[in-house]
């Protein structure tokens, strides 16, 4: 039978053109929803790869071993496309696919998850080959969606410190070849060798040693500082980009050096308009690590998780905190996130509870479903959300956050709540491009509107068992009667609204208790031009990039960058394709002018110097410093803050006190003049004596500058 199922989809590919198994679908990542899939928890497509010779043994048929292979696969996800279109979904995220520890690591433990990567250039043989992983991105994209997969370049397999032969010694290979392990690394500097994380607080721990297993081993910690490795896991998230995949979430950002990063995504938008979504957990709220988080997600070109709405979500929905943390929650991080459209939200993932075993109240799942469903940010479901897939066992956490999917029914509340509102993210811009309004607040209700110019959604949610009695609620609707859209799935209301200016009252009505009621109206013809989206954010002069919104007309006009006129090389109502220009290097604004002169919004996108490299910048004897205090890096390029203190880089880290360090994204091969200074905790600056450094920077992917502190 998966013999048969294999050969028809090679059919299906084979009668699909190159082109049409490989475009992007027309419409941006922010009117998506996304199903994150656990592969080896999902379904079962093809039983001969459960058991592989590479790696025997590591498959439990039983499936009650919980880090043991179960069978899902990536063909058993090629079966369930048809499920998961009707369920509404737009954009696929897969965990890890590359080939993992083929050994045990502790009794019964293995790499099922994914996150224990060996080959970077390999296909896990427990889920397929790279012919199913392009099989499947292909049939995906035939089916309208995108895909994501999940990419893990801040170490390898499992090690023991003091244990050489434990497991494969965190061994890393390239398409098979072996290159080296943990303990053979003394003349190749491919692992960090600092021990393991004590403080996970700490910045430079916390970025330079061993993650730590409960079960008492280590995970191997790459160096990307080393030229070999970044050069390899470049080219091994490029692989991910000739088999067409349109997006990279990259695990783990906190936990290794942010100049390798933005070098990565400056090669891989060089290569392709890729979606890049990185998981830095945690550090929610306020501190230096979360400063240190919200500036990563504005300057570094890839977006996060958005673990600071998603505390918010499981206090307010499941923990039964007020509504109040949860308005206050989006007004901090839309004012904190200068792309908060972009930002990736959910109630739940792999890595904490699922949302039924802290609240088994499966209204509470579903007012907290449709929040993210139409709120700012791209919305993800955690796979068999829908199905309300749970086990309680230990707390539900890892990995009994995992189970198998165990239903695909199609006619569950949930399952209808997002196909109904992952339609209307399709329809109305105004969730996807919108901006966030509260309207009406008390504890247990929130009213909040969505607006893209004259588009709007209005949601009402009510936690209440009780019904509640709505008065002097004002909204941007234009005057009418508007129907619940989810039509009474969550005990939805219908609405009037008065005439009025743009702020028109709502005739008072009852919000009916554990209720969800959304309300929606979408403009017809649109006169002028509105960008809702710029895709990707960051880039340099030569790169495509994509422009999303409405009113651009079918006749092309001109698109500016900054002052300088681009070149468009497609253009249609809803998405303009163009080339960045030579402009000057920071933020330009994006401005679209259509055929008959009008001009629209305008999108903030920065531009980088050149082709980046990751440069350790290392100052020595740097002057002494009390606790709050730190040695900051700024220059004459845009990449260094073009001299202004407070676009410095850092703080910087200093595990050899007073030598301070920090890996910076730069242009190869340019001349370049900086200083390092110490900020103050009066707030004062203080600079280094004597005249700039002048150095030029490395043509490699990577390289040093090392200085001592003038005095």
């Amino acid at each position: 039978m998966a013999l048969f199922l294999t050969l028809m989809t090679m059919l299906v590919i084979s009668i699909i053109s190159y082109e049409q198994a490989y475009a992007i679908d027309d419409f941006s990542f922010k009117t998506d929803v996304i199903y994150q899939i656990i592969v080896d928890r999902f379904y079962d497509g093809d039983p001969s790869n459960n058991n592989p010779f590479e790696s025997p043994g590591l498959y439990d048929s039983s499936r009650t071993k919980w880090k043991m292979y179960w069978g899902g696969d990536l063909q058993g996800i090629i079966q369930k496309i048809p499920y998961l279109k009707e369920l509404g979904v737009t954009t696929l995220w897969i965990s890890p696919v590359n080939d993992n520890l083929n050994t045990f690591a502790t009794s019964y433990n293995t790499g099922y998850h994914g996150y224990w990567t060996r080959d970077f250039m390999r296909i896990e043989e427990h889920f397929g080959t790279w012919e199913t992983f392009e099989q499947l991105v292909a049939i995906a994209h035939q089916n309208g969606m995108k895909v994501i997969v999940d990419f893990v370049p801040n170490h390898t397999t499992p090690i023991k410190l003091n244990d050489p032969s434990f497991a494969e010694g965190g061994a890393i290979y390239n398409n098979g070849v072996y290159m080296g392990n943990y303990f053979d690394d003394s003349d190749k500097g491919y692992f960090r060798h600092n021990g393991d994380i004590q403080n996970w607080d700490d910045r430079y721990e916390a970025q330079y040693m061993n993650f730590t297993d409960p079960e008492g081993f280590s995970l191997s910690d790459l160096s990307q500082e080393n030229e070999t490795i970044a050069c390899y896991l470049i080219d091994a998230a490029k692989k991910f980009l000739e088999f067409g995949v349109d997006g990279i979430r990259i695990d783990a950002v906190k936990h290794f050096n942010q100049g390798f990063q933005k070098n990565l995504a400056d090669e891989l938008y060089a290569n392709k308009g890729v979606f890049l979504v990185s998981e830095w957990y945690g550090d929610t709220g306020s501190g230096t690590t979360h400063d240190e988080k919200v500036r990563y997600a504005n300057e570094s070109g890839i977006t996060i998780l958005d673990f600071d709405l998603n505390t918010a979500i499981r206090n307010v929905f499941g923990y039964n905190h007020s509504m109040y943390e949860l308005n206050e929650a989006l007004s901090r991080t839309d004012s904190e996130y200068k792309y908060k459209e972009n930002l990736v939200t959910f109630i739940d993932n792999h890595d904490m509870p699922r949302f039924l075993s802290i609240n088994g109240d499966y209204n509470r799942l579903h007012q907290a479903l449709a929040f993210i469903l139409t709120n700012r940010g791209i919305p993800t479901i955690y796979y068999g959300t829908e199905q309300y897939l749970y086990n309680n066992t230990s707390g539900g956490y890892d990995p009994y956050n995992r189970p198998m999917m165990d239903s695909f029914d199609t006619t569950s509340n949930a399952f209808r709540i997002i196909k109904t509102l992952s339609q209307l993210r399709k329809d109305n811009p105004a969730v996807s491009y919108g901006t966030t309004r509260e309207r009406w607040i008390n504890d247990e209700v929130f009213i909040y509107e969505r607006q893209f110019f004259d588009d709007v959604v209005l949601v009402a949610i009510n936690k209440s068992t009780s019904p509640v009695t709505i008065s002097g609620l004002y909204t941007s609707l234009p005057a009418g009667s508007y129907d619940d859209i989810l039509n009474g799935l969550q005990n939805g209301n219908s609405i009037v609204v008065k005439d009025g200016d743009s702020d028109r009252l709502v005739e008072t009505f009852i919000l009916n208790g554990e209720s969800v009621s959304v309300w929606s109206f979408k403009k017809g013809t649109i006169s002028s031009p509105q960008i809702g989206s710029v895709d990707p954010i960051m880039g340099r002069s030569g790169n495509k990039v994509t422009i999303w919104g409405q009113g651009f007309g079918s006749i092309a006009g001109k698109v500016y960058v900054g002052t300088v006129e681009a070149t468009v090389s497609s253009w249609s109502d809803t998405k303009i394709v163009f080339t960045v220009p030579s402009c000057d290097a920071g933020i330009q604004s994006i401005k679209v002018v259509n055929a008959s002169g009008k001009s629209s919004n305008t999108y903030d996108y920065q531009i980088l110097s050149g082709d980046q490299a990751a440069v350790v910048f290392k100052v020595k004897n740097a002057p002494n410093t009390q606790w709050g205090e730190a040695i900051y890096l700024v220059g004459n390029i845009y990449e260094l803050g073009n001299w202004d203190t407070s676009k410095a880089i850092g703080p910087m880290l200093c595990p050899e006190y007073p030598d301070w360090f920090y890996v910076v994204s730069v242009p190869k091969g340019k001349l370049i003049e900086f200083k390092f200074i110490k900020k103050n905790l009066d707030g004062s600056i203080t600079w280094e004596s004597g005249f700039n450094h002048i150095e030029t920077t490395p043509v490699s992917e990577t390289g040093d500058i090392i200085v001592n502190w003038q005095y």
